[in-house]
């Protein structure tokens, strides 16, 4: 088995790509892949402490509730620009400190493919 190189596409619309691999063994039969983009629908983001009054040195766990994140959404959260937390909608801190800067980054994949 071997490998190639990967290609990224955007079609404005529903376009028929092909592909077939050559090499020493021979060619394989050309196949279709048809990628149907599907309308963009808002999505969206609401994060939500445990408490409203926070002071520092306490505990306060942050939950984050999508709409429309796609079937297996991915989380990161970060704390004074570092990268903390697993994949997770919640991150819990321990020690919170006055000027604690605390934000969300939630990539979604714009597109789907469906295989012919």
């Amino acid at each position: 088995m071997g490998t190639g190189d990967s290609i990224v596409v955007y079609p404005a619309g529903t376009t028929t790509y092909y592909a077939r691999a050559e090499g020493a063994c021979g060619t394989t039969a050309c196949v279709s892949l048809l990628i149907k983009p599907t309308g963009i629908v808002p999505v969206s983001v609401n994060i939500f402490a445990n408490d409203t009054t926070v002071c520092s040195g306490t505990s306060v766990t942050y939950t984050a509730t999508s709409a429309n994140g796609g079937t297996n959404p991915v989380y990161q959260w970060y704390l004074n620009g570092n990268p903390v937390g697993a994949d997770s909608s919640e991150y819990s801190n321990p020690n919170i400190n006055n000027g604690d800067s605390i934000y969300l980054i939630f990539p979604i994949n714009l597109y789907t493919t469906s295989k012919n």
